[in-house]
């Protein structure tokens, strides 16, 4: 209804315009017309009045027309001032957004609707984006820096130790012990880092593929036996067979993150179900443990960069984050649902893409 309204009020202006000119013109006319009869009248009924018919040829071919050019710069130079100060503006701002003032902002007139404004405000949109991206940027730098400044203090002190005659042979596999386990820490969280990058610039599955969906869940499971077998843990599977066609490397990491995940908060003798379920054309892979579950404010950042719950002390921060982004480039999405005490469930729903397999030679095709 505003829409309306403006284009209305903008469409009378444009008309009141329209006519102010037309009536400018058309007076112009009218008494240039009517000199030109004055002038023919003088020279028919006083021939010898030259002082008249002078002043009459100089009203029609100068003065007339410098009126009308007077009143036609009176209109349009306030038109103008109007369509040119937005343009400098905008001109303005962007010169000092390109010498690094990302919290410029365009003055956007309420109400208008017509493509001056809409480049005003399309031009806000990209500031406000260049903005989230730097803070996005400055954030990432000393997210990055706290998360390796810890490992290497911890490997630098114990290295330090090390190096001492006196210690123990206990101490010495001790400390070399947590030197090795902050190296993995380090190791881990660089190949989480480039993976997160690789798919953040990522936009459209790059190698899509048909595979046995329910067969790739089962071996990320295998792959952390020792790991379940240790903490005699049990598994509850329901895993039809499900054909699926998508990256297929990208969704064996989502499976191994949240399969190890369920493992690690799990308490020994405790049981891990996962499934997959088909409804509306949308697949739906659920892990379900009985762990100790988190609390709403963790549950909340879950998928959150770098957040790491209370429990949490040898992870990343960026697992989780992973799935996401990977269900994302899926068309789909993943959800946590949890509560201390209460485990924890988390679901990945992913459209529901079917394969043909040809048996002689194993191409596949999606439809």
């Amino acid at each position: 209804m505003r829409g309306t309204h403006d284009m209305r009020r903008h469409g009378r202006l444009n008309l009141k315009l329209a006519l102010l000119i037309l009536t400018i013109v058309i007076s112009s006319v009218i008494i240039s017309t009517s000199l030109s009869c004055t002038i023919r009248t003088t020279l028919m009924t006083d021939p010898t009045d030259l002082k008249a018919i002078i002043l009459g040829y100089m009203l029609r071919d100068i003065f007339m027309p410098g009126v009308t050019v007077l009143a036609a710069l009176l209109i349009i130079t306030p038109i103008a001032k109007r369509v040119v100060h937005p343009i400098t503006s905008v001109s303005d701002a962007a010169r000092r957004i390109a010498e690094g003032d990302f919290s410029t902002r365009v003055p956007v007139r309420k109400g208008h609707r017509d493509e001056l404004s809409e480049m005003a405000r399309n031009f806000n949109l990209m500031a406000e984006e260049l903005e989230r991206n730097q803070m996005l940027k400055k954030d990432f730098a000393a997210t990055i820096s706290h998360q390796f400044k810890t490992p290497l203090a911890i490997i630098s002190g114990y290295s330090r130790l090390l190096e001492e005659d006196d210690l123990s042979d206990e101490d010495r596999r001790k400390y070399a012990a947590l030197i090795t386990r902050e190296s993995g820490r380090l190791v881990k969280l660089s190949s989480d880092i480039l993976r997160l990058s690789r798919l953040d610039g990522q936009e459209i599955l790059a190698s899509p593929t048909g595979f046995l969906l329910d067969e790739q869940i089962l071996q990320a499971i295998v792959r952390l036996e020792p790991k379940w077998t240790k903490k005699n843990i049990e598994f509850d599977i329901d895993l039809p067979e499900t054909y699926y066609y998508g990256d297929e490397e990208l969704l064996s990491q989502v499976w191994f993150n949240l399969a190890d995940n369920a493992v690690k908060y799990t308490s020994d003798g405790g049981i891990i179900s996962v499934d997959i379920t088909r409804s509306d054309g949308w697949l739906t892979v659920t892990f379900s443990d009985n762990g100790e579950g988190m609390d709403e404010e963790t549950r909340s950042h879950a998928f959150q960069r770098y957040y790491q719950g209370s429990g949490a002390s040898d992870g990343s921060g960026l697992g989780l984050a992973i799935v996401a982004r990977i269900a994302q480039l899926h068309g789909g999405s993943a959800e946590i649902e949890s509560a201390p005490a209460q485990g924890c469930t988390v679901k990945i729903r992913l459209p529901e893409r079917t394969f043909a397999i040809n048996a002689e030679n194993q191409d596949t095709s999606a439809y």
